[in-house]
C-alpha cells in the first residue's frame, strides 16, 4: 500500500490495539492479526497515545476531533490580520501582479 492507500485505523482496530498492547503482544504480532503494518501501529500510538497508556476509545476520539478540525488556515482569512487583506484586495482590484504587491 502506498502513501496514498494509507487508511487511519478505525474504531475497532484501535480497541485491538489497545487490548493486544494490554496483553504485552508486540506491534507486529498486533499488525499481522489487524492485517496492517507495524509502523501504522506505532504512528497511531505517537499520534494518540497518551502517558497513562493507550485506550482505544479515547483514542477514537482523539482522531474524530482531529480530523474535523482544519489542517491550516486559509491565506488572508478575513479574521487575521484585516487590514493586510484589504490592502491586497485592493491592490489585486487594480490589477497589481502578485510581485509588484
Amino acid at each position: 500500500m502506498g502513501a496514498s492507500g494509507y487508511k487511519h485505523l478505525n474504531e475497532q482496530e484501535r480497541e485491538r490495539l489497545a487490548v493486544g498492547l494490554g496483553r504485552g503482544e508486540s506491534l507486529r504480532s498486533i499488525g499481522r492479526a489487524l492485517q496492517r503494518p507495524a509502523c501504522t501501529l506505532g504512528r497511531e500510538l505517537r499520534r494518540n497515545g497518551r502517558r497513562g497508556g493507550y485506550m482505544g476509545c479515547v483514542a477514537d476520539g482523539l482522531a474524530k476531533a482531529r480530523a474535523s478540525t482544519p489542517r491550516r488556515t486559509r491565506k488572508l482569512a478575513p479574521r487575521l490580520d484585516n487590514w493586510l487583506r484589504m490592502a491586497v484586495l485592493a491592490k489585486l482590484r487594480r490589477r497589481w501582479s502578485p510581485q509588484q504587491i
